[in-house]
């Protein structure tokens, strides 16, 4: 019987895939004759923070009773990206000490009882720490210019687009010939499909471009997520005149 181990997949946010973390695992696993018998799968749970470290605990359990005998990531910042450096080696440590091994993908050296390998390990847990921090803090200082330029953020609906240098872009109508015409087929009483079609949109782009306040106020709220402040842009809006739907000034 070749080797048991198990899969550690943590996904923490939207563009961490679950789907592709296994992918990889199962067949990294496979060419290294090791069928995994149990998955570990985390979701929300950020490494940084420690979350993470009950279903640790419970791998090297299992590695104690000799349920299995390695542990399988796509890279170590699956498992620890604390900067509390004991914490990570404790957890290493005691994976080594229960018997295990830890295989990652990413880093062949990752785990080693060598003493190369051993340096790999710490330098690798070291940079995802620092990675973490400093994705948080170009994060934050982006926001803040963004705000203290009174720029735009987010998505913005279709035939309005941004101009400007980055953190201070400003959005715009690009096509206001297009909103006012929509705007007068709503007005008259067309279905958003049949308006969708005719400008080869999806009846929820259209939604959500005549709910967008904007195109009347000539004023965008801007949210952040994680960040309470919203953010009122004046921007360049179409609105409805004397004369029908058409270009002018912030309406108050």
């Amino acid at each position: 019987m070749g080797t048991l181990g198990a899969g550690f997949v943590r996904v923490s946010t939207g563009s961490q895939d679950e789907t592709s973390q296994v992918k990889i695992l199962t067949e990294e696993a496979s060419q290294r004759g090791i069928t995994i018998v149990k998955w570990f799968t985390l979701h929300g749970y950020s490494a940084s923070h420690g979350a993470q470290e009950p279903a640790l605990r419970e791998a090297i359990a299992d590695i104690q009773r000799r349920d299995y005998t390695t542990l399988m990531v796509t890279e170590s910042s699956r498992l620890d990206r604390r900067d509390d450096s004991d914490a990570q080696a404790e957890i290493l440590l005691s994976i080594r000490s229960a018997g295990g091994d830890i295989v990652s993908v990413a880093e062949p050296q990752f785990g080693k009882t060598d003493f190369a390998g051993r340096i790999v390990t710490l330098v690798a847990q070291h940079a995802n720490a620092e990675k973490s921090k400093t994705v948080k803090a170009t994060t934050y200082r982006g926001v803040s210019m963004i705000i203290a330029n009174g720029a735009h953020h987010g998505p913005l609906p279709s035939f309005w687009a941004t101009r400007g240098e980055r953190y201070a872009k400003q959005a715009y109508c690009a096509d206001p010939e297009s909103v006012r015409d929509i705007y007068g087929r709503v007005a008259n009483g067309d279905s958003l499909l049949s308006i969708g079609r005719a400008y080869d949109l999806h009846s929820t782009s259209i939604r959500t471009l005549i709910q967008f306040a904007a195109n009347h106020t000539g004023v965008e709220e801007c949210r952040y997520q994680g960040d309470p402040q919203s953010l009122f842009v004046q921007v360049d809006g179409v609105r409805r005149g004397a004369g029908g739907w058409g270009l002018g000034p912030v309406v108050v």
